[in-house]
């Protein structure tokens, strides 16, 4: 596990390069990077209203706060609704969803990008949906101290909430296109090498855990 911390450990580090000092850091290439309004780059989609009357035990899922957890989309308290109740569109892959409204600051900007086909998906009315023409890049600077923020500098002292108007003032340093997919891949690639080095203490837990019971069925045999 040290090495795979190790590798977090520089990740952040290029995270801090990423915003803080705008040069690339993949090769020899050498593209301008400029402040940009985070809504010249990306789209934005919201989420459903829906009230308990809709809720039901199978149906349309809808992705709420509980669903993000460690930049991934997880199954935890999922809420299903009426399909005939939906007005909002169905997630895509390279979406990101974002925590918007929360009881707890803390998890206001949380995220997750959709990595898998997601039928009958939609976010809930607490989450905004992004989308951008490299979102493998865009996860990466919500991933940013500096996303952090713009968070932080544009919401209020009382109310645990990010509204289209704030992210409209967010404001960020990115490189032409070709650089952001460059970039992207090469997070991608590392965030999955982190998930898999995280998953690794469970699958021989589990391994040891059926072999024990492979063991015990031969002995009561």
């Amino acid at each position: 596990m040290s090495a795979i911390n190790a590798k977090a450990s520089r990740k952040m580090e290029k995270y801090a390069v990423l915003t803080r000092e705008p040069r690339c850091f993949l090769g020899s290439l050498a593209f301008s990077w400029e402040q940009r309004k985070l809504t010249e780059f990306v789209e934005f989609f919201s989420g459903l209203t829906y009230t308990p009357n809709d809720v039901q035990e199978n149906g349309t899922l809808v992705l709420r706060s509980s669903n993000v957890s460690n930049g991934e989309v997880v199954d935890a308290d999922n809420i299903y609704v009426n399909p005939q109740v939906v007005n909002s569109e169905n997630v895509k892959v390279g979406d990101i969803v974002v925590v918007v409204r929360n009881g707890s600051r803390s998890l206001i900007g949380k995220h997750a990008q959709i990595k898998a086909f997601m039928p009958n998906t939609v976010i809930g009315a607490f989450m905004t949906g992004i989308r951008s023409e490299c979102p493998e890049f865009t996860n990466a600077l919500l991933n940013t101290s500096r996303f952090e923020e713009e968070i932080a500098m544009n919401m209020g002292a009382t109310i645990n909430q990010i509204t289209g108007y704030m992210f409209s003032k967010m404001e960020f340093k990115v490189p032409c296109l070709d650089e952001q997919k460059k970039i992207g891949e090469y997070f991608e690639k590392l965030d999955n090498l982190i998930t898999l080095h995280q998953r690794k203490p469970f699958l021989m837990k589990w391994r040891t855990s059926d072999a024990n019971r492979n063991q015990t069925n031969r002995l009561v045999l």
